[in-house]
């Protein structure tokens, strides 16, 4: 499992009086924010080579919570920071629903350092879905993805706080005793939600599809949202 290590709350975060200024672009507010809030003794452990945030190649100028971060940690701990992998798409996630994020799934493009061990950052997740976008990115392409950081991590309803990035065995088996497995991928893959399999789905977004009573249920929000 791939733990998503948080360091304070939404509400912590959020109450910064720079927050407003970082997440607008403003690098000196986004370094005020990240020392203020960011948890060095959480990552002590973790062995790593090189760190490397998600952010969008057209992003310049806005937010700069989770380039500043990765830069900050890459000081700490020696690690090389790596800003060649960039997300090559816009999902708008950002205070959107977990519905919206099951539709709207982030892409990455950039180099791969091979046999690298990464850990990947971002400012806020909620379900841990863009994170492990990068993480499968990654590691399609040789790297190793040793954790996930974030300056906080969101409860979305029927879901919880994010701690992995991965399904646990506890929700998949939530899955398969509700849905059948073939019909839930066929649902969610003609909907262009994955491109594989239900496994690509994080912890808690399995979790929220797990609240719906059945298939056709879940096919429908489905339809009406998209």
């Amino acid at each position: 499992m791939t733990p998503i290590i948080s360091h304070t709350s939404v509400k912590a975060l959020k109450s910064h009086p720079r927050y407003r200024a970082a997440k607008a672009g403003d690098i000196e507010a986004a370094y005020a924010v990240v020392h203020k809030v960011w948890n060095p003794w959480k990552l002590r452990r973790l062995q790593a080579d090189c760190v490397v945030s998600v952010h969008a190649e057209e992003a310049a100028g806005r937010n700069k919570l989770p380039t500043v971060f990765a830069t900050m940690l890459g000081h700490a701990y020696g690690w090389d920071v790596d800003d060649q992998i960039v997300q090559s798409n816009r999902v708008f996630h950002t205070g959107a629903s977990a519905l919206h994020r099951l539709l709207h799934r982030p892409a990455f493009d950039g180099p791969v350092s091979r046999g690298a061990r990464y850990i990947l950052c971002d400012d806020v997740t909620a379900t841990g879905a863009t994170l492990a976008a990068l993480k499968r990115y990654i590691e399609q392409w040789g790297g190793t993805v040793v954790a996930a950081t974030v300056l906080a991590a969101s409860a979305m309803p029927h879901t919880g706080m994010p701690r992995t990035l991965e399904m646990t065995d506890r929700t998949r088996t939530l899955l398969a005793n509700k849905f059948d497995m073939l019909q839930l991928w066929s649902a969610l893959f003609l909907h262009d939600v994955i491109k594989a399999t239900v496994e690509e789905l994080t912890d808690a977004e399995g979790l929220y599809v797990a609240k719906y009573r059945n298939i056709d249920s879940l096919r429908g929000r489905l339809i009406a949202c998209r």
